[in-house]
């Protein structure tokens, strides 16, 4: 049998050591499977504005693997540019938004 212990995913029903605390249903996008603890990482540093190559640095991994990460995440999040990356993030809750009255605001209204 395939150990896979190493490969934990962020999904409802794992044991709670493996299981992220925030927002775990909205991580996952029909028929491409969640997102695991280091793409998510990955997503959180790229939205950050780092790098790819700055954020393989950071989390200690080949810039291949870092390519490996970024080709799942999008293809988990269904997005095909970097620049789409941080409002998908936002919207799934992978990341919050950097605004700080944004909560506030509802769906097509203008900030005065």
């Amino acid at each position: 049998m395939l150990d896979t212990s190493h490969n934990s995913t962020i999904t409802p029903g794992h044991e709670p050591g493996r299981v992220l605390a925030f927002k775990l249903d909205a991580r996952r996008c029909p028929g491409a499977g969640p997102l695991t603890k280091r793409e998510t990482e990955f997503v959180e540093l790229l939205c950050l504005g780092k790098t790819v190559e700055v954020v393989a640095e950071l989390m200690d991994i080949s810039p291949g693997t870092a390519a490996t990460y970024k080709a799942n995440a999008f293809r988990k999040l269904n997005i095909t540019k970097v620049i789409q990356l941080p409002a998908e993030a936002i919207r799934l809750g992978i990341v919050p938004c950097p605004c700080p009255d944004h909560a506030g605001q509802q769906e097509g209204s203008v900030a005065a």
